[in-house]
Parts: structure tokens; C-alpha cells; sequence
């Protein structure tokens, strides 16, 4: 795990995960989406 590796001083995860709840994960997917799309779009040209 690179957590452990480059060792973060006051870093938790659980923490991170409680951050990130639907609300803020479904705009994040949403525009990991939309760059696929302009991705793929730019491959067929």
C-alpha cells in the first residue's frame, strides 16, 4: 500500500473516506465520465 510507503503525518484514511460521501463522489464520477467520453471522441477522429 503507498500509504505506508511515503508515510503522511496526519493522513488518516478513515477520515477520507468519511469525506467522501455520495455527494462528493457523484460530481467526481460524473466528470471522470465526461473526459472519457472527450477521450474516446478524440481516438475516433
Amino acid at each position: 500500500m503507498i500509504f505506508k510507503e511515503i508515510n503522511f503525518t496526519g493522513f488518516d484514511i478513515s477520515d477520507l473516506s468519511k469525506g467522501l460521501n455520495f455527494e462528493t463522489l457523484q460530481p467526481l464520477k460524473d466528470a471522470i465520465e465526461q473526459i472519457q467520453n472527450k477521450m474516446e471522441l478524440s481516438k475516433n477522429v
